[in-house]
């Protein structure tokens, strides 16, 4: 990889020759190509003037945000995405299935209706978007992602980064005059997003909860207080992993729910569709 790293540079023109062209993989294609071409220890690569046919130097197969929902978990061909980048998580590291801590950050893009998606970038693509000078481009700033998964999150789409993700800033594509007329009246810096820890934080304790001890929260009646938030500070002591680390729960309420030939049930909101997944 260095190799090639070393002989070959965004923009400029080569003649690249003894090369092996393969199918393309069946799933998680950076490109919708059949056949890809693969450089190996004979490939030999010179470099040319331009010719004085125009290449451009982006491309990208777009798609807009009402059509995520068709993707979700079908990574056939990874996802391409463009937008208006409006706000910015600060790196973060999280613990990946207590074997591994990863760096992650998330981002908001927003297309030309006002319509916002989250994207999730990992590893070496969240540390590398900190060091890129992105804090030095005036706002509003526009952003092409590609290679990207799609799941889905509390009902709605969300991207994730990919081994082969690529952003760039401020491309030169048609659509690029349409965004900076869309969003001319942006001059505000980028919000900062808080991390992960303070959204949940926030999401799950309301201004009314309730101070409770866990003896106190023992005695009360799940049924009479199902609407209710309390607050309980505790120390974390030990891990309970006799029967795993995750159960099946409902999406709608988190309770468990019972397996029944094939599917589950849940007691509140009946036979649970999709199969439950760790989060």
């Amino acid at each position: 990889m260095q190799y090639f790293f070393n002989h070959l540079r965004v923009g400029e023109a080569y003649e690249i020759n003894k090369f092996r062209v393969v199918h393309n993989r069946t799933s998680s294609k950076v490109v919708p190509h059949a056949a890809i071409i693969e450089l190996n220890s004979k490939t030999t690569i010179v470099p040319i003037d331009k010719t004085s046919e125009e290449i451009p130097m982006h491309w990208f197969n777009l798609i807009e945000l009402e059509q995520l929902y068709e993707k979700i978990d079908r990574d056939v061909e990874l996802t391409d995405i463009f937008g208006c980048l409006t706000a910015v998580q600060p790196i973060e590291e999280v613990t990946i299935q207590r074997t591994r801590i990863a760096k992650k950050r998330n981002l908001n893009l927003q297309n030309i209706r006002g319509e916002t998606v989250r994207i999730t970038l990992w590893g070496e693509t969240a540390t590398n978007f900190e060091d890129s000078g992105i804090q030095s481009l005036l706002p509003p700033v526009f952003v092409a992602l590609t290679s990207l998964k799609v799941k889905q999150y509390q009902g709605k789409p969300v991207l994730g980064s990919t081994g082969s993700t690529v952003y760039v800033f401020n491309p030169d594509i048609p659509q690029l005059s349409e965004y900076k007329r869309r969003f001319e009246h942006l001059k505000s810096p980028m919000r900062i997003l808080p991390s992960s820890t303070d959204m949940y934080t926030r999401h799950a304790i309301g201004a009314a909860s309730e101070p409770k001890t866990i003896d106190e929260l023992l005695l009360l009646d799940p049924t009479l207080h199902k609407n209710a938030s309390f607050t309980c500070k505790a120390t974390v002591v030990d891990f309970d992993l006799a029967r795993g680390w995750w159960y099946n729960s409902c999406p709608s309420c988190h309770k468990v729910v019972k397996k029944m030939s094939g599917s589950f049930q849940c007691n509140e909101h009946g036979l649970i569709n999709k199969l439950p997944e760790p989060w």
